[in-house]
């Protein structure tokens, strides 16, 4: 398994402390190669890093965290999608007490994403 940090190096922004949370930095690909798999598949349904954890235990025979969030990501699930499933990101300054000072939240379902900047002048 692996990942990377989206694809923002092909708009010319490099490191991380670039105050964006656009459409190439949510979208991170996740390569994903089990044991015994012999041909590429890809999924288009909308996940989340809170996958992770459910996928992993599902694909390893473990039992699941009835305390986790999260879905086992497709091809892996037997069961369908939840559907109008919402998947959320943040990206955000704090002050020296930890607290969010000034960010970028976006909320996405199906083909909408709303985007909400707070703490800005």
């Amino acid at each position: 398994m692996t990942t990377d940090r989206g694809e923002i190096f092909g708009r010319g922004i490099v490191g991380h402390l670039t105050q964006v949370l656009h459409q190439p930095v949510i979208h991170v690909p996740l390569l994903i190669y089990p044991p015994g798999q012999r041909e590429r598949v890809d999924v288009y349904q909308l996940t989340s890093a809170i996958d992770l954890l459910p996928t992993l235990l599902h694909v390893t025979d473990q039992e699941s965290a009835t305390w986790a969030e999260g879905e086992v990501i497709p091809p892996f699930s037997n069961q369908k999608p939840t559907s109008q499933r919402e998947v959320f990101a943040l990206h955000g300054d704090t002050d020296k007490n930890g607290e969010i000072i000034r960010g970028t939240a976006m909320l996405r379902k199906d083909d909408y994403k709303l985007t909400w900047y707070f703490g800005y002048e």
